[in-house]
């Protein structure tokens, strides 16, 4: 679903694989930035649907685990 979601996003900025082809690395460049899109869609639509089927909390701390591992401890105040 977040790889549906992120096509019109990436469509909406211009950014196709054809932009790249005269880059050195453009292949990987777009991917890279494609990744970019897909990741927050993908997070942002996990809290979505855990709201629509009643599981907000468990998905929320499941979000939290997993921003905490990517460095953003320090918005996240520890309850232990």
């Amino acid at each position: 679903m977040s790889v549906k979601v992120a096509k019109p996003i990436l469509d909406f900025l211009n950014i196709h694989p054809e932009t790249f082809e005269s880059l050195w690395g453009g292949n990987v460049l777009y991917w890279m930035l494609r990744i970019m899109v897909v990741f927050p869609a993908y997070q942002l639509l996990l809290l979505c649907f855990g709201t629509i089927f009643f599981q907000f909390k468990f998905f929320w701390e499941f979000e939290k685990k997993i921003l905490k591992r990517l460095g953003f401890k320090r918005f996240f105040k520890d309850q232990g």
